[in-house]
């Protein structure tokens, strides 16, 4: 039988306009063919509902409940029986679901957006950060992560709340953490300021954090370090500030070419191994961060038709 011939078998089935010989052939099929080959005709979630009502209603008018009696049923009622439930299950199961909407939101260089989540949820992305999310969640509420966020959840227990940044997974019921992963980076952070998260990376669990404490995941090395944090610092960014806590030079200047938008480039790439400690206000012009980051180390930072030089014997 051809597919259009089995989809027209079912659909008479379903209405009780099938002839004897007609259920006969649906019930040959059926016990020589797979089951999850059923080429359903339509994709309409209504559509299945009433196809799959009409099969239900047909099956309760073909065995009748008869009060105080014993009823028997012949072979083909015990095929029609079997065949009903199996198909309402293919229906359930088989028929092809409505694509999920998702909502992709990229921040650009220079500043910091705010998002509200479907369930009520609270976003702050940092510059050159995408986010994506599913437009209404289902049991588990997920996120994609590429750059810098700050996550304040709201609690629900039966719906937990994961964050997926590259490798690293972040699962929460309700808290509030920061998570810095962006693509371009080997570190992955996850900072947190309040609740509990757990952190897992290639379905391997890596920890489980506390507040003010902070998880950092090296995708070369394939190692993860915990170590306690200054939270203030941590999400310093979200407050209008470009901290560096003994990051390498190399880090620091991803950072500010993720602000400004600018690239950098070091004459010399030891100097990007380079560590310090730094702060500025990120409304503060590109040309005066650099010109204070001249006076702060014993490099030379200039910039050249949109393009930072970073020059210098380096550090000791």
């Amino acid at each position: 039988m051809t597919e259009q011939y089995i989809e027209e078998l079912v659909q008479k089935y379903a209405d009780g306009t099938a002839t004897p010989k007609e259920v006969q052939q649906l019930m040959d099929w059926y016990h020589a063919a797979p089951i999850g080959d059923v080429p359903w005709p339509d994709t309409d979630a209504q559509e299945k509902e009433k196809v799959q009502q009409r099969m239900l209603q047909r099956l309760q008018n073909t065995l009748p409940a008869k009060k105080g009696h014993l009823y028997w049923l012949t072979p083909l009622r015990v095929a029609a029986a079997v065949l009903i439930a199996v198909l309402s299950a293919a229906l359930f199961y088989y028929w092809p679901s409505a694509p999920v909407a998702y909502i992709t939101i990229t921040n650009p260089s220079g500043r910091i957006k705010q998002v509200q989540l479907p369930d009520g949820s609270t976003v702050w992305l940092n510059a050159a950060t995408t986010l994506k999310y599913a437009s209404a969640f289902s049991k588990h509420r997920q996120l994609q992560l590429d750059g810098e966020a700050f996550f304040d959840v709201t609690h629900n227990a039966e719906h937990p709340f994961s964050v997926e940044a590259g490798e690293v997974q972040v699962t929460v019921l309700g808290t509030r953490f920061n998570i810095s992963g962006y693509t371009s980076s080997n570190r992955t952070t996850v900072s947190l300021l309040k609740g509990k998260v757990r952190v897992s990376a290639e379905e391997k669990e890596l920890a489980v954090l506390s507040p003010a404490t902070q998880l950092e995941w090296d995708r070369q090395l394939r190692k993860a370090i915990t170590k306690s944090i200054d939270t203030t610092a941590a999400v310093a960014w979200k407050a209008g500030r470009l901290q560096f806590q003994g990051q390498t030079l190399g880090e620091i200047m991803q950072a500010l070419e993720r602000w400004y938008g600018v690239p950098a480039h070091f004459t010399n790439s030891n100097l990007s191994q380079c560590r310090y400690y730094m702060s500025f206000d990120s409304a503060m012009p590109l040309k005066k961060v650099l010109d204070l980051m001249t006076e702060i180390t014993d490099m030379h930072f200039a910039l050249d038709k949109q393009t930072i030089i970073i020059s210098g014997k380096g550090c000791q």
